[in-house]
């Protein structure tokens, strides 16, 4: 099947062919939900939850890629991860608020 707008996308070169990836249908329907009103409601909350935690993670702990092989073996490491984030979130509580940690262990 001839694409309509090819002369465009490739316009020097002859014989290159033009492919879709073949999850391609699955972008364009998530992509399709984003951009109706309740679509981009429920993105701005995802935006508030959870991106900030994944961005915390690969930034400002350094988490670019996992160090293991094998799903349970990036479970674990994920798990790891996790558990850091959020002692480092009740580490910042605890100053903000003037908690002593130490009195909440024993």
């Amino acid at each position: 099947m001839e694409c309509p707008v090819k002369s465009e996308c490739a316009k020097k070169a002859k014989y290159k062919q033009l492919s879709r990836g073949e999850h391609e249908h699955l972008i364009e329907k998530n992509r399709a939900k984003l951009i109706n009103d309740e679509g981009r409601k429920e993105y701005q909350k995802r935006m508030h939850t959870v991106e900030p935690v994944f961005g915390n993670i690969k930034f400002n702990l350094g988490s670019w890629q996992f160090l293991v092989r094998g799903i349970s073996k990036v479970k674990g490491e994920f798990n790891l991860m996790c558990i850091a984030h959020n002692i480092k979130k009740i580490a910042t509580y605890c100053e903000k608020n003037v908690v002593n940690i130490g009195a909440c262990m024993t």
